[in-house]
Order: structure tokens, then C-alpha cells, then sequence
């Protein structure tokens, strides 16, 4: 059975890797629109260690324009800020960045994607809370839900202990939970953040990418490689159709005439915006196409700690032998520690991430207290769920909230 899956973020590797390892008889070609930017491919861009080459990386997948450098439109440092405009984090590229092969966008002008094997997935945080109230899609049973969260969290190697043993995680989440706990429903408290990532002996991670979730597909060692055949830059161009079924697709090679390809099933993965562009491309039009589509609001701000408001709960001499541990490790993440706020109803609807980082990830002004403390929170609040919770999502509420953590 020919199988031919477009795009190679998560979910098209899962289907590929689904596909593969259910049936014998199953060979699939996947095709990628963007560079491969990893080796192995699809790999988390945390992991790289060298700053120039994860750079690279990064650029590599910013779409069309990437080979222009930090264009208004394409991924940008953290630490930069062009006052006025819509910008995009390093590794992704807005969706209507101007110029040749740019989209519109003008009702959704902040939208931003990545354009490389392995998709969002060489980008993404990591973060795996499972969903809960009325984040939960209502028509699945809860069984069934449970048991394709817990098929999923294997797939992406989540862990509850990525920083477990962390002075610095012990502390703040004592700091943090002293602050607010009280306010939250019981079992909803600060906890550490589930993430996606493999413990080194060494004591720093492995980060989850989609080169995890293609897993054996990749490894030339597994017998299941022989069936998968990965062809980065070639965007598929149309699906093509016969009496009502897909047999294949139309494929643009980089510096090659366009290609058939036959297939017996087509999954079109290419992510929520590229995805319905397609299908619509192909003059396949259902009536839901184009509709539903909702953002995932989120609110960032960073903070730093007063060592004197943690009633000794941290240290610095604390923190400067956890970082001098992870330096002799070698790694580059700049993170140290994850703790969460989980969303919960109805007075927490919007979940709540809190990273320790030992340089502030924007410029802090020399006036601001704490500062000398060496020592940054960062937190991320981002709403899902209903309407109604996505509106709550405030960034009022969340500064306010922020503030009352780690008080400065």
C-alpha cells in the first residue's frame, strides 16, 4: 500500500509511524515544503549546543524569505523588539510576511509558522499538560481520551521529573505554591510542568522533537526504515482526485518540473493554515473548510527574583552550583527549572507556565530591582478551552498573578 503523507511535523510523523508499524504491507514518502535543518532529522533545535549553528537552524526554517536574514516578518531573538510591527520567535516566520510566496492574513496578522522537516516540532517548548474541563473535546468518552493521551505521551517521552533533584525547582515551587495555592481547587496546584524530553545521566535533557516521534522510521538500524522515504523541499502542490478519492499527489521539487506521485491514501498534515490552503488548492471543499479555526491566546512577561522574598527557600550559592553543574555538562538551554499552574474552572482558566532562567531572556533596565540576584522568571500564560476561558486569559490578571509569585 502506497502512502503518501504531506508535511512532517508531529502529526504527520505519527500517522507515518502508525502507518508503518501496523502494517506490513505499507511504504510511505513523506514531503516536506522546508530544508532539513537537524541531523537526525526533525530534531528539537534546543538540543543543538553550538549558538551559530542553532542559529542557522533557526533561520533555515523561517520560509521563503530565511536566506534574507532578520527581515520585519520573519523569526527574531527573543531580546529584539521592533516597536510597531508583527514579529515572529526565532525559528518560525509570519504567514503574511510581504513579497513573493506570501500569504494574507489581514484578519489573523500575527499568525506564524515554521517551514522545515519536522515542523513546529524542531521548535516547540516541550510543554505536555494533559487537558482538563472543559479543555477536553466533550464527545470522546474519557476512557478513550485517557488512553490516546497516555499512546501520546509515550510517543513524545513525557516526563513529570525533568528537573527533579533541582534546588532551584524545589525552592521556587515552595515560593510559588506559598503564594497562591491557596486560591486554586484541590490537586490544581503549582506542580512541576510534564514535559517532552529524555533525563540525562548528567542531569540536563534531551528534548522531545519530531525526530522522537518518527523514532525507528529514521534509524537506519530498524527494518521499518526500509518503507519510509523522507523528501524534504518539495512542496506538494495539489492532491489529486478520482471519482471522490485521492490517488495521489502533484509535487514541485526544488530546481525540478512538477511530479506526479501515486498513492492509495494521502494524509494532508501541513498544519492548521497550509492544511485547508491545500484542499482548497485541490478543489477539495467540504463545508467545514476554513471554518472553526481558533488562536491560543498567551500573555509573556518576566521577572526578576528577590532573593529576600524567598524566605530562604533558594539561595544564590544555590543556584550558582546548579548552574556551574549544568555548564560542566555541556549544555545550552538556558532553562533550569519548569513549574505550572494547571488550568482549572472556573477560576483558572488559562494554564500557567513558570521557567527559571539564568539570564533574563529580554533586557532588563539597569534600575530594576533584583536584577543582581542573576536570576529570571519568566512566565507564560496562554488560554484554551472554551470561549469564555479564552477571554479570561487577561493580561492584567496574569501580571497581577505574575506579581504575586515572585514579587519583586
Amino acid at each position: 500500500m502506497r502512502v503518501v503523507v504531506i508535511g512532517s511535523g508531529p502529526v504527520g510523523s505519527a500517522f507515518a509511524r502508525r502507518l508503518i508499524e501496523g502494517s506490513p504491507s505499507v511504504e510511505v514518502t513523506m514531503f516536506e515544503r522546508g530544508p532539513t535543518v537537524t541531523d537526525p532529522p526533525g530534531m528539537n533545535v534546543r538540543n543543538i549546543v553550538d549558538p551559530e549553528e542553532k542559529l542557522r537552524a533557526r533561520r533555515a526554517s523561517q520560509g521563503p524569505k530565511s536566506g534574507e536574514g532578520d527581515s520585519v516578518g520573519l523569526g527574531i531573538p527573543i531580546t529584539t523588539v521592533i516597536e510597531g510591527t508583527y514579529t515572529a520567535r526565532a525559528g518560525t516566520h509570519l504567514v503574511d510576511f510581504g513579497g513573493p510566496g506570501s500569504g494574507h492574513s489581514s484578519e489573523f496578522p500575527a499568525a506564524a509558522i515554521a517551514t522545515c522537516v519536522g515542523g513546529q516540532g524542531a521548535h516547540w517548548t516541550c510543554a505536555t499538560p494533559r487537558p482538563q474541563f472543559s479543555e477536553r473535546i466533550p464527545f470522546i468518552p474519557t476512557d478513550e481520551w485517557d488512553a490516546l493521551v497516555e499512546r501520546a505521551e509515550a510517543v513524545l517521552h513525557t516526563t513529570h521529573t525533568a528537573f527533579e533533584g533541582s534546588a532551584i525547582a524545589a525552592g521556587l515551587q515552595a515560593a510559588v505554591s506559598a503564594a497562591v495555592d491557596a486560591d486554586l481547587p484541590p490537586g490544581f496546584g503549582v506542580s512541576p510542568l510534564p514535559v517532552a524530553g529524555d533525563l540525562q545521566p548528567d542531569g540536563s535533557m534531551r528534548w522531545t522533537g519530531t525526530d522522537t516521534v518518527l523514532g525507528p522510521l529514521i534509524d537506519s538500524g530498524s527494518d521499518l526504515s526500509t518503507r519510509f522515504t523522507l523528501r524534504p523541499e518539495t512542496p506538494v502542490i495539489r492532491i489529486v482526485t478520482e471519482a471522490g478519492r485521492a490517488t495521489g499527489v502533484i509535487v514541485q521539487p526544488k530546481g525540478a518540473p512538477e511530479e506526479f506521485v501515486a498513492a492509495d491514501l494521502v494524509v494532508a498534515a501541513a498544519d492548521a493554515l497550509r492544511t485547508p490552503q491545500l484542499l482548497w488548492a485541490s478543489g477539495i471543499r467540504p463545508p467545514a473548510l476554513g471554518h472553526y479555526l481558533s488562536d491560543h491566546p498567551g500573555v509573556f512577561s518576566v521577572v526578576a527574583i528577590d532573593g529576600d522574598k524567598l524566605d530562604g527557600r533558594l539561595t544564590l550559592d544555590q543556584i550558582e552550583a546548579e548552574r556551574a553543574r549544568m555548564a560542566a555538562a555541556g549544555t545550552s538551554d538556558p532553562v533550569a527549572a519548569v513549574l505550572r499552574v494547571p488550568y482549572s474552572e472556573p477560576d483558572h482558566p488559562y494554564s500557567s507556565q513558570i521557567l527559571y532562567m539564568y539570564e533574563s531572556p529580554c533586557p532588563f533596565r539597569r534600575t530594576t530591582p533584583s536584577t543582581a540576584t542573576r536570576g529570571a522568571m519568566p512566565t507564560w500564560a496562554s488560554g484554551s478551552g472554551s470561549s469564555h476561558a479564552t477571554r479570561t486569559a487577561s493580561p492584567s490578571m496574569t501580571t497581577s498573578w505574575t506579581m504575586r509569585a515572585c514579587p519583586t
